[in-house]
């Protein structure tokens, strides 16, 4: 009877565990991006307290931007290869130190170097990349479920770092906020995933998804890995570079609107506090937006997906070309933060469907370099486009035309059905 008992309770308790990876990885997206939520926050204090002007002092996300891509494909080989808990534990420690380290700068130099060795270079071990290696690695059939779950730590980074920063910064001054945020991921961070984080369903006897008990495995539960690409069969194949263009583009278009959409709302005649909120509203309804998206691929044609959600963000930006009122503005920021939120379910879903599970962190990690014409050049475009016209009109109608094309290139992408 005490028998019974015991794998009744075992069995109730591993039905779960899939939730508690989700919720995991939710922390580890949130720690993972700290930094650059926060920065801005940070910006001006510690501009005046280093003598920096606002290029200097802004030149640090660029740095963190490009070490975050280029490390990437080595950070996936290492997921692929060895436990993930190790490389999460390893690279949260890599990142704590760095933002510890922050606390301490004393010229631009360190500022620089700290940002781009420690902070850049371990961010993918703790979020994005780790994350979706995980997520896929414990997830088949509602993997893009998981996958927009995961990424409510990336809006609840966005929402809340900058309120929280702000108010250590007014209490302790922007030297002690690091030193508490890099001390605090480390604490939290670190013993949890020790204890929490399994690389596989496998390594607790679970299978995918339901986590039921692996004697209980069928041939429908059971994911096809895939091969191990090298990094040539990677970078030759059409398809990798097919998911460059439909998730650059859409990545390239927040990355500018996330930039300008403040600026254009307030050039157009609505106080800064209007557009603020305005700008709010996207976040808001992106985060209410992921989970949606994440159910949506899983029960569709990825490629039917992704054109919808390509549609949904065009219109949300052709809305805001022929909006006149602060409500018409409130509905195109709700149409288009909707639309938008399908960008991180969808690239891992993408790659896990076009190249399988065994190469994953891999191949993840290159598209992270591959995006960063989009992600970099779509920000200079628009700028561009100001400075020339006084106007952003044609850089949203420009960014409508990329939504077209990247749907073109969505209808060709060779994708496993399942």
């Amino acid at each position: 009877m005490q028998s019974k008992i015991s794998t009744a309770t075992q069995n109730k308790l591993s039905i779960n565990y899939g939730a508690v990876i989700i919720g995991i990885t939710i922390l580890l997206n949130f720690a993972s991006m700290s930094f650059f939520y926060s920065y801005g926050v940070f910006l001006k204090p510690l501009a005046e307290e280093l003598g920096s002007s606002r290029t200097q002092a802004s030149l640090p996300l660029m740095i963190f931007l490009f070490s975050m891509s280029f490390s990437a494909p080595f950070i996936g080989g290492l997921l692929d290869k060895y436990p993930i808990r190790r490389i999460i534990m390893t690279a949260t420690s890599v990142m704590s130190v760095g933002l510890i380290l922050l606390s301490q700068i004393q010229s631009h130099l360190q500022l620089y170097i700290i940002v781009s060795l420690f902070i850049g270079i371990s961010i993918q071990g703790v979020g994005a990349l780790a994350t979706n290696k995980l997520l896929t690695n414990w997830f088949y059939r509602y993997r893009g479920l998981a996958l927009g779950a995961s990424a409510i730590g990336l809006s609840f980074a966005a929402m809340l770092m900058p309120i929280l920063s702000a108010g250590l910064i007014a209490s302790f001054g922007w030297r002690t906020s690091y030193g508490i945020f890099g001390l605090a991921i480390f604490l939290i961070v670190v013993p949890l995933v020790a204890y929490l984080v399994f690389t596989r369903p496998e390594d607790k006897g679970l299978i995918k998804d339901f986590n039921q008990q692996s004697a209980n495995t069928t041939a429908a539960d059971t994911e096809p890995l895939g091969i191990n690409y090298s990094s040539r069969d990677i970078l030759l194949s059409a398809n990798f570079w097919k998911i460059i263009i439909v998730m650059g583009i859409p990545s390239g278009v927040l990355t500018a609107m996330v930039t300008h959409v403040v600026p254009y709302l307030s050039d157009i005649g609505f106080s800064d506090l209007q557009a603020a909120t305005l700008f709010s509203t996207i976040g808001i309804s992106a985060l209410f937006g992921k989970v949606f998206w994440g159910w949506l691929i899983d029960r569709f044609d990825a490629r039917i997906a992704i054109l919808f959600a390509l549609a949904i963000q065009a219109g949300g930006i052709w809305q805001f070309l022929i909006s006149a009122s602060y409500w018409q503005f409130t509905f195109a920021s709700v149409v288009y933060g909707l639309g938008m939120a399908s960008i991180p379910s969808f690239q891992g879903v993408l790659v896990a469907k076009a190249f399988g599970n065994t190469s994953f962190g891999k191949v993840f990690g290159y598209t992270l370099p591959g995006m960063l014409p989009f992600t970099l050049g779509l920000i200079y475009f628009s700028a561009s486009v100001y400075d020339h016209l006084s106007s952003y009109d044609i850089a949203f109608y420009t960014f409508i035309g990329l939504f077209l094309f990247a749907a073109l290139v969505t209808a060709r992408l060779k994708l496993n059905k399942t």
